[in-house]
């Protein structure tokens, strides 16, 4: 009876997101499907991976090994509860590593530093086997078109202009420059979404009054499900780094992210149909804001893309 292998990871939706090339490696060399434990509302994106199942119901499992890249008490109690062979945990830095965890990684307890990578391909390198499988950016299925929000028009341009780090995002009157000029360049329809926290809320609609042309706004009114679909048909997705770039990238969709304190080495797979742009370029700090970026930069890299 096949015991798919088990890998335990409880991040943000994006960081998740990353780990796919890794997981379809274990299972091509596994020959099956990999278990992934992660939180669990993420279940409609694992939904859209292939050969990855979410981690079944029940206090004990089986599996033909446990890989986490978890160092908390969470991975240790489902290494702890999982029968396997081998256990082993993965850390980026010696300080997440403790004596401890030998009880529940009597395996391996490795220290790769992944200061140098696109976190993506980090994960494929460290994933503990051996494949012919060469690293890919992430993909996901497209999703189930029930799944879709019906009232959205045909071929919009997708804004998703926040992030759970508030620190990431531009100001709101350069967006509003940048919606404007795309208008009169013939983009839209304009459809808005975003999280659910209340600066969040405020700084959106900040945006959605302020603007010349109307945006369908549909801040903080979407399940994980409708989420993934909106960003899967969107004609281009303008963003800042989070979930949504990730996942836009996932879908092929086109993409222009701006980056302020977070670096696009680690969150940025640069292809054809996806542009960062980086505040670095503008700024001599280490993490500089994204006030450094300015509109004509923002305007000309989303023509660049859509002319492409």
């Amino acid at each position: 009876m096949y015991k798919p292998p088990l890998v335990i990871y409880h991040k943000q939706l994006g960081d998740v997101l990353l780990l796919e090339p890794a997981l379809a490696k274990l299972a091509s060399w596994a020959g099956g499907s990999v278990t992934l434990a992660t939180r669990p509302g993420f279940s409609p994106m694992i939904q859209l991976m292939d050969s990855v199942e979410p981690i079944p119901n029940g206090i004990f499992r089986q599996a033909s090994q446990v890989v986490s890249f978890d160092p908390r008490s969470r991975g240790c109690l489902l290494s702890l509860t999982t029968w396997a062979r081998e256990k082993r945990l993965i850390v980026s830095q010696k300080k997440h590593l403790k004596a401890w965890h030998a009880l529940f990684f009597p395996t391996q307890r490795r220290v790769a530093s992944d200061s140098r990578y696109y976190r993506a391909e980090y994960f494929f390198d460290v994933m503990p086997c051996e494949s012919k499988m060469a690293f890919r950016p992430p993909k996901l299925s497209r999703p189930p078109g029930d799944w879709h929000p019906q009232s959205l028009p045909e071929n919009y341009v997708l804004l998703h202009l926040t992030s759970a780090w508030q620190r990431k995002s531009w100001l709101a009157e350069r967006w509003v420059a940048t919606i404007n000029e795309l208008s009169r360049q013939g983009w839209g329809p304009f459809v808005i979404t975003g999280g659910g926290a209340e600066w969040e809320k405020q700084y959106i609609q900040t945006i959605v009054n302020s603007v010349d042309v109307e945006i369908i706004d549909i801040n903080g009114r979407t399940s994980l499900s409708q989420y993934l679909s909106v960003i899967a048909n969107a004609k281009v997705l303008l963003c800042i780094d989070g979930s949504s770039s990730h996942i836009a990238s996932a879908f092929g969709i086109p993409c222009v992210t701006l980056f302020g304190p977070s670096n696009p080495l680690h969150w940025h797979c640069p292809t054809q149909g996806a542009i960062a742009i980086d505040a670095r370029k503008y700024s001599s700090e280490p993490k500089p804001s994204t006030s450094f970026i300015s509109v004509d930069s923002v305007v000309s890299a989303s023509l660049l893309l859509m002319n492409n």
